[in-house]
């Protein structure tokens, strides 16, 4: 369950997601080499952009417990009784 202190985390993990995607889709349309100003092939910048920010979501993930490793490792109890939330919505 998230709470109002977790805002700051939950931001960055969907900033690093959102840098990601933008990388991603730049080396979709680039490709993954460029050439600098020496005319000399080099790997694309926005490989190592798209490697840091998917190990910092990756991260993100694993404390909020979005990872199917990190979910089995979450002990978190079936409620027997319905939420007051379902039980409001469930008699209309």
């Amino acid at each position: 369950m998230l709470t109002i202190i977790d805002g700051s985390a939950l931001t960055l993990l969907c900033f690093h997601y959102g840098l990601a995607v933008d990388a991603a889709k730049t080396l979709k349309e680039e490709g993954t080499t460029t050439v600098d100003e020496r005319g000399l092939t080099r790997k694309h910048p926005a490989c190592q952009i798209l490697r840091d920010n998917s190990q910092a979501f990756k991260q993100y993930m694993q404390e909020f417990g979005l990872s199917p490793s990190s979910r089995a490792r979450l002990d978190v109890k079936e409620k027997k009784e319905p939420s007051e939330f379902l039980k409001f919505f469930g008699d209309l």
